[in-house]
This record gives structure tokens, C-alpha cells and sequence, in this order.
């Protein structure tokens, strides 16, 4: 198998593209923009292994309501999803949940809890030290 040079560039290039557009992206977007392409993999993985037709329409209706624009649910602190932010990155609380952590443009940081015990959280980080 050949691989053209001219396809590695075009491909790095639409890699700058699309983290580019992410960075100007308010964390709301970006957020429900994972949270469907996270509940596609799902629905795959679940027809895969001939799962319960409940389940599987339950994350079909889910996929059409993202894609219709429909709102996730986050609870917490919600005027941070209005934000842009500079970066991501993935920690591991106390509890061994994974939670992402977001630098946002005006400098402060929020932390995002996709695993929450009663649902998605997003609140601001408060150090006190």
C-alpha cells in the first residue's frame, strides 16, 4: 500500500482545520458535539453485540435529538458553557471517576463531570491554596 505524500498533508492539514475550529468552539458545542459522536460508538457497540432493542432505540432517540440541535442536560454551573475555552484535559478524581478539566479563554478553569452520580456536572474550580 502507497501512501502520497500530497495525502499525508492534506490530512495534517484538515487536522489543523478541525483543532483550529475546535478552539474557537464554546465548550457547550464542543461538549454535545462528544457527546454524539461518544453515543454513535455506543450504538455501534450495541448492534455488535445484539443488544435489547430498548436499549438501542433509547440511544437512537438520544442521536436525533443532538443532531436536531436539542440541548444536552448539564447541571452545575451552566453560564460556563458560553465560553470559549483554550484547552482540555483528562484527570482522575479522588473516586477514580475520569473528569475533564477546560482552560477557558478569560483564564479561569472548569471542570466538566461526564460521570457524575446523578448526571453530567460542570462546575468551576476552586483552589484554595
Amino acid at each position: 500500500m502507497k501512501v502520497l505524500v500530497s495525502d499525508v498533508r492534506k490530512y495534517e492539514e484538515a487536522m489543523k482545520r478541525e483543532q483550529e475550529e475546535e478552539k474557537k468552539m464554546k465548550l457547550g458545542e464542543f461538549l454535545r458535539k462528544k457527546i454524539l459522536e461518544n453515543n454513535k460508538e455506543r450504538l455501534d457497540k450495541l448492534v455488535a453485540i445484539q443488544a435489547p432493542g430498548v436499549m438501542i432505540e433509547g440511544i437512537k432517540k438520544e442521536i436525533t435529538d443532538l443532531e436536531a440541535g436539542k440541548e444536552v442536560k448539564i447541571k452545575g454551573d451552566t453560564e460556563y458553557l458560553e465560553y470559549a475555552f483554550i484547552s482540555e484535559t483528562w484527570k482522575t478524581g479522588r473516586g477514580g471517576k475520569k473528569y475533564v478539566e477546560f482552560t477557558l479563554t478569560n483564564g479561569e478553569k472548569v471542570n466538566y463531570f461526564p460521570n457524575a452520580k446523578y448526571g453530567r456536572y460542570i462546575k468551576k474550580e476552586n483552589k484554595e491554596n
